[in-house]
């Protein structure tokens, strides 16, 4: 018998009745996309509530039907979760990597449309198996996932997500005063952002000892910088110099990249306009 090579992760889940992931098994085929669980155990003594209430931390709370809703408690419980284990994408380059890079936008989006948001797309959680000689792209680490079929799981105006791969409305003040609700787009922007710096940090599977000035800021800098630079990014009417894909990433990637780039300039100023209208 094959002994299971796993992985041990501690994670924060966000409470729910049911856990995303018996949901998102039975939602649709496309169960190979996620990582297989061997095995799980949940903190019940050691929820967020219960270390606020100890150090006498009032409870966070979160309104339920609308604004004119009920306030409800809010807080996480913690999980350890006993995975197979995956191979960053970072591994594979070339056609391969932009061929995994769709998958799990593939699977993203079907569990979008199912009720189950992810909310925190970021390289690190694009992940693949390999069987055979067949590549299958795995998307990584649900813990901060919302299920929006439970009322007091989900507003959609919280603030989650790995800055250098946030939306760009979703690093604005108001984003971070809760004004500014989660929509698909945004996610979609993130895979954008994921794919950028992948062809542009990596060289045959390999990060870059230095990083492109453009793209260092959105780990060093302030969320404010982080969005101005990805402003510049967008609008920019010529691709940065320094922002010039590797060429070990091959001709698919590089045409990609600038497609979705006038895709999304074309997308968020058309929204600009919807606001203003």
């Amino acid at each position: 018998m094959r002994p299971v090579t796993a992985l041990h992760v501690l994670s924060f889940e966000r409470f729910t009745p049911r856990s995303v992931t018996t949901r998102r098994s039975t939602r649709h085929a496309h169960s190979t996309r996620f990582a297989i669980v061997v095995d799980e155990k949940q903190y019940d003594r050691y929820t967020t509530a219960t270390v606020r209430r100890q150090l006498g931390i009032p409870l966070r709370t979160r309104r339920v039907g609308g604004p004119y809703g009920a306030e409800v408690e809010s807080y996480r419980v913690p999980r350890l979760i006993t995975t197979e284990r995956l191979a960053p994408l970072t591994r594979l380059s070339g056609d391969a990597f932009i061929d995994a890079w769709f998958q799990c936008a593939e699977v993203h989006y079907f569990n979008w449309v199912n009720g189950i948001h992810y909310q925190d797309l970021n390289l690190d959680n694009l992940m693949y198996r390999t069987r055979g000689n067949t590549i299958y792209a795995v998307l990584n680490d649900w813990d901060l996932a919302i299920d929006v079929t439970v009322p007091q799981m989900h507003t959609g105006f919280e603030i989650t997500g790995t800055v250098p791969f946030m939306a760009i409305d979703r690093l604005t003040p108001a984003a971070l005063r809760g004004e500014v609700q989660h929509f698909y787009r945004h996610d979609l922007e993130s895979f954008f952002y994921i794919l950028v710096w992948a062809l542009c940090c990596y060289r045959n599977s390999r990060r870059l000892d230095s990083l492109p000035e453009s793209l260092a800021c959105w780990i060093q800098d302030t969320m404010a910088e982080c969005r101005r630079k990805k402003i510049e990014l967008l609008w920019e009417p010529r691709w940065p110099l320094d922002l010039r894909p590797m060429q070990s990433w091959g001709k698919l990637g590089r045409k990609l990249v600038q497609a979705l780039r006038r895709y999304f300039v074309d997308l968020i100023q058309a929204n600009n306009n919807r606001l203003r209208d």
